[in-house]
């Protein structure tokens, strides 16, 4: 060594030591930021959660900058022989042209395979297409193709035998009263507590066993608490399961504090009683106290980073939103949105966010999904929410990316790649989680979810020349977002006609959101806008029996129909007095503040123009303004007058 500690120029030097291998890591890995042993075909992690371990490297000793810029050639080489065939294409006539575009002979490839590299890379959200099939995508029938090769999702639209007794059926009174004693049925107990009736009903047999007031001094018979756990239980939970349920009455029953708490209790209690209110006029009151005193608890506690805690917050969220008191929710919200950033749970904002349209929080962690690895599920929650967790994780990885507070448009790239994990999600649900007439509530609200996180993210590509491909389908976003619109009017169909939690179950609430829009939007191309225009407004109008969010969202579909010309004023103005018309209706009160957007066109902006809140204030003016100007109503929405007095019915 020099004086100075520098190296001597006469030193023997040192060979520098070997530099390690640098191994790709999976995708899975990467993402979560964890060690990877790069084997393959897939890593030990991936093997070890069941998940599809996926290498953006072609080969192990590859780095990740040689796979893009190999990728990058590849894809270079790629565009120039598409850009050969268009313009091979554009010299032919219109007729030989299309001829092409739409042929769907197996045979038939527009671009020769020896023109192609064989060793090109599929991008990722493609997979490598068979020899047989063409290598330039054609463009897909789905009207065909969806329920050939995805029937659980999307099953054939079958016309019914009798449309116009449907038709009846659903929009008068005289259709409704068989739904009406299933539900007498399912929510009246009775003046007894105890009994076979009640242990008949209960979804668990433990909870014969409550003592409430060891949870709640809100005063209510420990049977009739029983009886609105049981009903959260079998209608909410499998939706949106926030707690384990079996640990949860266990710990209800045997009074103890691991798996619940007073705070929970409340909050399930003040969100479920308010099915009950259809028959039981006591059940307003005794949810404002549930809440109340939820509020209270939550105000007092000390420890507040925990599971438990932020499932409770969630509750109070859907009881406040769906009770009338949103302003109250959205401080709950935000406060669970903060636990969240440390908490990390998983999904528990999923049906939030495709309600409300806004980003989820920091991804969730790695956690197992319930129903699998062991962690059962209750008999009454089937399979759904399995299902539904692993649509959210598509959902989570595909709406994070929009970056707003206010969901914007996911880039087109994103869309496509959720698109085909979305359809292999079609194709790998199991059959018990198929739709059908007889599947239970809870499947009819994921294919809701999933035809409704479909729309929310081509929507904003509808209209655009881009082409969405996955490993089955080409098609265009109007095609898809037209194939699940086609799902969903059939869908608040059948639940209308079926299902009596219609009309004490809010989840199932973005269909009719969604299709009530679609139908105004695109009513010069639809012939039956009129049809579900009525039926959006009719679900809306059982639910205000029970919700008030439900009032103003009907007050709101109302306003979009005057701006769009398809109602005058005084025939708004007459189906908005039948809110508040009939046997039970002076109950019927609106909410304030609703954050929810029923107008999904608008942009999301300060003026927050297209929540419910602000389009049923624009209520009264609107009215008036088209009375004021009737040229601009639709005139064919009017000359079916008769039409309208026959299917709106009363109930």
């Amino acid at each position: 060594m020099e004086p100075g500690g520098g190296m001597s120029r006469h030193a023997p030097r040192t060979r520098a030591t070997k530099k390690a291998q640098v191994r790709a890591a999976c995708d899975q890995c990467r993402a979560r930021k964890i060690g990877c042993d790069a084997s393959r075909p897939a890593c030990r992690h991936c093997r070890s959660h069941g998940v599809e371990c996926v290498y953006a490297t072609r080969y192990a000793d590859e780095t990740r900058q040689k796979a893009v810029r190999r990728e990058n050639e590849a894809l270079k080489k790629r565009l120039q022989e598409y850009q050969k065939l268009v313009d091979e294409i554009k010299s032919l006539p219109a007729e030989d042209a299309l001829a092409i575009l739409k042929s769907r002979s197996d045979g038939v490839n527009l671009i020769d395979s020896d023109r192609f590299n064989a060793d090109w890379p599929q991008p990722r959200i493609l997979a490598r297409p068979p020899p047989s099939t063409p290598l330039i995508p054609l463009i897909s029938d789905l009207q065909a193709d969806l329920p050939l090769n995805f029937s659980k999702v999307y099953p054939k639209i079958v016309a019914f035998e009798n449309p116009q007794s449907i038709a009846k059926g659903l929009l008068n009174p005289s259709g409704s009263h068989r739904l009406e004693d299933i539900m007498r049925m399912k929510l009246d107990l009775g003046a007894s507590d105890s009994g076979k009736k009640l242990k008949a009903y209960l979804c668990d047999p433990r909870l014969q066993k409550l003592d409430i007031s060891y949870w709640t001094d809100v005063p209510i018979s420990s049977g009739y608490a029983a009886a609105v756990i049981s009903h959260y239980l079998q209608t909410e939970h499998p939706s949106m399961a926030l707690f384990d349920p079996g640990l949860f009455v266990g710990d209800l029953v045997g009074k103890r504090e691991r798996f619940c708490s007073r705070l929970l209790v409340n909050a399930v209690l003040a969100y479920a009683i308010q099915a009950y209110e259809i028959f039981d006029s006591s059940a307003v009151d005794l949810h404002a106290r549930f809440y109340s005193t939820a509020t209270q608890l939550w105000d007092a506690e000390t420890n507040r980073e925990t599971f438990m805690n932020l499932a409770a917050l969630k509750i109070m969220d859907y009881a406040g939103v769906t009770g009338g008191i949103d302003l109250e929710a959205r401080r709950l919200t935000q406060l669970a949105e903060e636990m969240a950033e440390t908490l990390r749970p998983s999904n528990i904002f999923a049906i939030a966010n495709l309600v409300y349209q806004i980003p989820f929080p920091k991804p969730p962690l790695s956690l197992p999904i319930p129903g699998t690895y062991g962690f059962d599920l209750p008999w009454y929650m089937g399979s759904t929410f399995t299902s539904l967790c692993k649509l959210f994780v598509i959902a989570e990885s595909a709406l994070s990316h929009s970056g707003t507070k206010a969901l914007g448009q996911v880039p087109f790239h994103i869309v496509e790649q959720a698109y085909g994990r979305l359809l292999q999600w079609a194709a790998d649900l199991p059959s018990c989680c198929a739709r059908s007439e007889v599947t239970p509530h809870h499947v009819m609200n994921m294919h809701v979810y999933y035809h409704c996180l479909v729309i929310l993210l081509v929507r904003p590509w509808i209209g655009s020349n881009r082409l969405l491909a996955s490993a089955t389908l080409c098609t265009t976003p109007s095609a898809v977002f037209n194939a699940s619109i086609l799902q969903l009017k059939r869908i608040i169909i059948l639940y209308q006609l079926h299902y009596p939690e219609a009309r004490y179950h809010s989840w199932w609430n973005p269909a009719v959101i969604t299709v009530s829009h679609a139908v105004l939007t695109a009513s010069p191309v639809d012939p039956e806008w009129r049809f579900y225009l009525l039926i959006c407004l009719k679900a809306y109008r059982q639910l205000a029996l029970v919700y008030p969010f439900a009032a103003i969202s009907y007050k709101a579909i109302l306003t979009m129909a005057i701006a769009e010309g398809k109602l005058s004023g005084s025939k708004a103005r007459d189906l908005y007095r039948q809110l508040f018309h009939g046997e039970g209706r002076e109950k019927v009160r609106e909410t304030r503040n609703l954050r929810v957007y029923m107008d999904l066109s608008h942009e999301r902006k300060a003026d927050r123009g297209g929540e419910a809140e602000r389009l049923a204030g624009d209520f009264d003016r609107l009215s008036l303004v088209r009375d004021e100007n009737p040229g601009r109503v639709d005139s064919a929405a009017e000359e079916q007058e008769e039409e309208w007095s026959g299917l709106q019915g009363d109930a």
